[in-house]
């Protein structure tokens, strides 16, 4: 008798309603990012004995959230929430574009130590796992190409947008 199939995987992905899905419902959209920014501060805020814990029915879409909670408090504690969103760093949604795109661009940059030190850290990894085998060009048979590459930063912020760490990967080319 053959071994019977494993039943098939269900994805446990809730779907979040598109922008346009929500236009046409007449509905208002909000980001799944700004979501959970919200909830992240309304969260903390309740931590801290700040704010009512308001008591919403189950079926409360996720739209209407803002507005039920909104309804119990008070008009303090909405400014002091106002101002929480207010001050909230745009690059939680918006992503760095200070990431230099090539070696050149990163020694010419402020921090050309740092990158440097990524750079090291990253090929002494390599060397230490056993990636690569460094081969004169002489010694390569004809016909046989030897791979290159180059290598890749990101610069990591803090929450307030200053660097914290510079990572640099070295990607082979082709």
């Amino acid at each position: 008798m053959p071994p019977v199939p494993p039943a098939p995987h269900h994805s446990s992905h809730v779907p979040v309603p598109s922008e346009k899905h929500c236009a046409m419902e007449g509905k208002p959209f909000v980001s799944a990012v700004q979501h959970a920014i919200h909830e992240a501060s309304v969260f903390t805020e309740r931590l801290q004995g700040l704010l009512p814990c308001p008591s919403l029915p189950s079926s409360t879409s996720p739209e209407a959230v803002p507005d039920a909670f909104a309804a119990t408090l008070s008009e303090e504690e909405l400014a002091h929430l106002a101002d929480l969103f207010v001050t909230m760093p745009d690059h939680l949604t918006n992503e760095m574009s200070d990431d230099p795109s090539t070696y050149s661009e990163a020694m010419a940059s402020p921090h050309a130590a740092q990158w440097i030190s990524a750079l090291q850290k990253e090929f002494s990894s390599l060397r230490d796992l056993g990636v690569f085998k460094l081969v004169p060009r002489s010694t390569v048979p004809p016909g046989c190409k030897v791979m290159c590459g180059h290598p890749v930063f990101k610069l990591k912020h803090d929450y307030n947008g200053n660097p914290a760490r510079f990572k640099a990967h070295y990607v082979c080319k082709g």
